[in-house]
C-alpha cells in the first residue's frame, strides 16, 4: 500500500470514528478534489457499496470550493436532449435556436417536440421583453427592541444613498417585512434597459455595508440574499395551415396551466436555480383567424436570478454555448428569457395536442 492511500485510509478511519467530520476536510486537505473522493470512499465503507458511478465526472470540485459547494461526494448524470430548430426572430435572438433539455421525463421532450412541429408551420416566432425589473432582497437580524424603528430608518437611508449614487436602474420601491428579530427588505429596481449586473451586485452589497455602518440601531447580522429580473416576455406565432385549426376545439377546452416541466429541464441543464423561476405566471391565448391561427404565450413573474459569475462547470458551460446566451462569464438575461418563452409556447402546443 503506498503512502497516498493510507493517508486516505486514515482520513476514513477518523470519519467513520467520528474524530473528523465532513465539513472539515476541504478546510484540512486544502483540496475539494480530494476531500470529494475520502467523503465517497467513508460512504463507501458505511454502506458496504460501491460509488464508482458517482466518481465518474469531470468536474474540478476545487472550483467549485471557490463558490463554496460542500461536502461534495461526486456528480449525477441526467440525459440530455436538444431540440430544434425554431425559427425566432426576437429583441435578442434572430434565427435558429436550438434548446438543451436535462430530463429523465419522456413526456417533457415528447411534448416540446410536438410543438415544434406545429411551430415549424409558422414562418417565425416572435419574442420579446416587454417588461422588467429588478429585486433586491437584503435581511437584516437586529434587536426586538428597535424593529420597528430600524425599518423606517432603512427606508429612509436606502432612498438617500441610491439618490446620492444618481443610480440607475430607478429604484421603485421599498418593501419591508419584520418577522420576529428579522427585517427582510425587497428593493425594486424599474429596469429600461441592460446594465452591467456585476457592478450593480457590488453597489448592493455597499449599500449593505453602509446600513450596518450608519445605522443608529445595533444590527447583529446583514446579507443580501439574492438578486432577481422580474420580467415579463412574450412569444407568438402565426400558423398559416389548415392542419392546426383542426385542433382548435382541444385547445380551448384541455389547456393545461401546469405544463412547465420543460422549464425545469431546461433549467437544470444551465445550472441554474428552479425554484424562484417555478413563480412564472403563464397565460396562453389562440387567435383563429380564416386561414390562420395566432398562438401565443405571456409569461409575467419570471424570475431570474442573477449571480456574479457563472460556476466554471464543462458540461454547464457547453449547454449555455449551444444556447449561445454566455459572454465572458456572465449571462444574458435577457435573451434567456426569449428562450424559456419559446419553450414553453412549444411545450404548452405540444401537450394539448398529444
Amino acid at each position: 500500500m503506498n503512502k497516498h492511500t493510507s493517508s486516505l485510509d486514515e482520513y476514513v478511519e477518523k470519519l467513520a470514528k467520528g474524530e473528523l467530520s465532513l465539513e472539515e476536510l476541504d478546510e484540512i486537505l486544502k483540496s475539494g478534489n480530494l476531500a470529494t473522493v475520502i467523503r465517497r470512499k467513508f460512504l463507501e465503507r458505511k454502506f458496504n457499496i460501491v460509488l464508482s458511478a458517482l466518481a465518474s465526472t469531470i468536474i474540478d470540485f476545487d472550483e467549485l470550493s471557490k463558490i463554496d459547494i460542500k461536502n461534495t461526494i461526486g456528480a449525477i448524470q441526467i440525459p440530455l436532449s436538444i431540440i430544434g430548430p425554431f425559427m425566432v426572430e426576437g429583441t435578442k435572438i434572430k434565427g435558429e435556436l436550438y434548446i438543451p433539455l436535462a430530463t429523465l421525463n419522456k413526456d417533457v421532450i415528447s411534448n416540446a417536440k410536438r410543438g415544434l412541429e406545429i411551430l415549424s408551420l409558422s414562418r417565425v416566432i416572435e419574442t420579446k421583453v416587454l417588461d422588467n425589473s429588478l429585486i433586491a432582497s437584503i435581511t437584516m437580524h437586529v434587536n426586538n427592541n428597535s424593529l420597528v424603528k430600524l425599518a423606517n430608518w432603512v427606508r429612509d437611508h436606502i432612498y438617500k444613498y441610491v439618490k446620492s449614487l444618481n443610480l440607475r436602474p430607478n429604484l421603485s420601491k421599498i418593501l419591508t417585512h419584520i418577522d420576529r428579530d428579522l427585517v427582510k427588505i425587497n428593493l425594486v429596481f424599474e429596469v429600461d434597459s441592460e446594465l452591467n449586473e456585476s457592478a450593480f451586485i457590488e453597489i448592493i452589497k455597499g449599500l449593505c455595508n453602509d446600513l450596518k455602518i450608519r445605522s443608529p440601531y445595533k444590527i447583529l447580522s446583514i446579507s443580501l440574499k439574492s438578486i432577481l429580473y422580474n420580467m415579463s416576455v412574450i412569444a407568438r406565432a402565426t400558423i398559416r395551415a389548415q392542419r392546426f385549426k383542426d385542433y382548435i376545439d382541444k385547445i380551448f377546452t384541455q389547456f393545461n396551466e401546469d405544463d412547465v416541466e420543460s422549464l425545469t429541464a431546461l433549467l437544470v441543464a444551465i445550472g441554474r436555480n428552479v425554484a424562484n423561476t417555478l413563480y412564472v405566471t403563464k397565460y396562453l391565448w389562440f387567435s383563429p383567424r380564416d386561414k390562420e391561427l395566432e398562438a401565443s404565450l405571456l409569461l409575467s413573474n419570471l424570475r431570474l436570478e442573477i449571480i456574479n459569475k457563472i460556476p466554471q462547470l464543462p458540461t454547464q458551460l457547453e449547454v449555455l454555448r449551444i444556447l449561445d446566451i454566455i459572454n465572458n462569464y456572465f449571462l444574458d438575461y435577457f435573451k434567456l428569457a426569449e428562450i424559456i418563452a419559446v419553450l414553453l409556447l412549444a411545450e404548452n402546443i405540444g401537450s394539448i395536442i398529444a
